[in-house]
């Protein structure tokens, strides 16, 4: 089956583990270039650089820092060129069940930095990066969660970031 990504350029936030590691092997399988970004710890990425040294850039990002999303875009465009694809994947979520009056301000802080922010920087620098090289096709995806939509319970900062998603895709 042909899905059209051969040669094409992808940018995956949050690469290092979960949605973001499977996307990076899918598209690397299917032909295409991948810059992979991470945050603190690249894991099974490393492994995956042995496999594709032509196809795969890893490149170390904060979401939460303007300077770095806008980094990851310049490198991403010298090393293969002009980015097609964006998977805004980087997102964190506490496991320890938290009541929304004992959460601190600074988990509800870095989670919505990180899940909502991040993918705004990633959106705002990849609508740049069309516009300083236009083509013809270019497709954003932004990793959502049914907890953006209904909830979900002692994880109120986790879910207020998803549900932020929605209105982010739709402007």
């Amino acid at each position: 089956m042909n899905t059209g990504f051969q040669n094409k350029h992808v940018v995956v936030t949050g690469a290092s583990s979960g949605i973001g590691f499977d996307s990076i092997s899918f598209f690397l399988a299917e032909g295409a270039n991948v810059t992979a970004s991470y945050n603190s710890d690249p894991r099974d990425i490393r492994d995956l650089t042995d496999s594709y040294p032509e196809q795969l850039n890893v490149v170390k990002v904060d979401v939460r820092n303007e300077s770095e999303v806008a980094f990851l875009f310049t490198e991403a465009n010298n090393f293969f060129g002009r980015v097609e694809v964006v998977v805004a994947n980087a997102g964190i979520v506490y496991h320890e069940e938290v009541p929304a009056h004992e959460m601190s301000i600074e988990q509800w802080q870095k989670t919505i930095a990180v899940n909502l922010t991040g993918v705004f920087l990633s959106a705002k620098y990849f609508f740049a990066n069309l516009k300083k090289y236009p083509g013809d096709d270019a497709s954003l995806l932004l990793v959502g969660t049914s907890a953006g939509d209904i909830g979900d319970a002692w994880h109120c900062d986790f879910s207020t970031s998803k549900a932020g998603l929605r209105g982010l895709l739709m402007t």
